[in-house]
């Protein structure tokens, strides 16, 4: 399978997905990983309508979207891919879970209740870090960058010099 990326980002599809990581990557399948936007069919129409053609959506809770990437990854599908997920503890269910996922880019993660910024406008919370730790820990690269071509953080790097 050819993953051209796998974002996190807590606002999941929205322009700077669209437009952005889109036309960077070349991807024309999005796959969005999310449990709560699976199981809504209003969330699944507001993200389908987000999405220009040519470009195809597919919306998976996590345990579907880790059993689509096997799949896409067995089946040496060449289509290049942008997985969407919302959360760091998100990524790292999925690479529990076997997913083929060998780098991550955090790409939104804003504010919120008992965050700290620990790369300029990206915050985490302490399940937030611990969960992009594990993912270093595996072997997984982990970025911080807002959108392709900006510059970037090696998070490996802040947690070993921590």
């Amino acid at each position: 399978m050819k993953l051209a990326m796998a974002r996190v980002d807590d606002r999941l599809i929205h322009g700077q997905v669209v437009v952005a990581c889109r036309e960077a990557t070349g991807a024309r399948r999005l796959i969005l990983a999310n449990d709560e936007a699976a199981s809504d069919a209003m969330q699944q129409r507001l993200y389908r309508a987000a999405v220009p053609p040519p470009a195809e959506l597919e919306i998976h809770g996590l345990d579907g979207a880790a059993r689509r990437l096997r799949e896409l990854d067995e089946a040496g599908d060449e289509v290049p891919t942008l997985l969407v997920v919302e959360s760091p503890q998100d990524m790292l269910h999925l690479v529990e879970e076997d997913a083929p996922i060998s780098s991550v880019t955090l790409g939104g993660l804003h504010h919120h209740p008992g965050s700290r910024e620990r790369w300029p406008g990206f915050y985490l919370d302490d399940e937030q870090e611990e969960a992009v730790r594990q993912l270093s820990e595996r072997g997984v690269e982990v970025i911080a960058q807002t959108i392709p071509g900006a510059p970037s953080t090696d998070a490996a790097g802040w947690w070993a010099s921590q």
